[in-house]
């Protein structure tokens, strides 16, 4: 059986809960993705074009930071990325 880790952002935990069952059915390992400042209901206002989320939609150079460093990848033989849907993965997942 391939090797795999399931990546995820959830800023709900709907989508932590669908990560923890695909790794349960898997036997997959699990890395929970934070931001460094977490989003808050406000910023998550996808109606106020000033909102956190919507700054960082519109806006390459708005990506967020996360916590800590991601684990190393090279001995996965599959990734797997859980996110929100928003119409785009999260700009946290973009950290360069």
């Amino acid at each position: 059986m391939a090797k795999t880790i399931i990546l995820y952002f959830s800023k709900t935990s709907t989508t932590e809960k669908v990560a923890e069952v695909i790794a349960s059915k898997l036997g997959a390992d699990v890395y929970q993705i934070v931001e460094a400042v977490p989003y808050t209901n406000a910023d998550l206002n996808w109606n106020n074009p000033t909102s956190r989320a919507n700054i960082e939609q519109g806006d390459e150079s708005a990506r967020p930071t996360y916590k800590g460093e991601l684990p190393d990848l090279t001995s996965y033989d599959q990734v797997i990325i859980g996110h929100p849907f928003g119409g785009d993965i999260r700009h946290v997942l973009f950290r360069q």
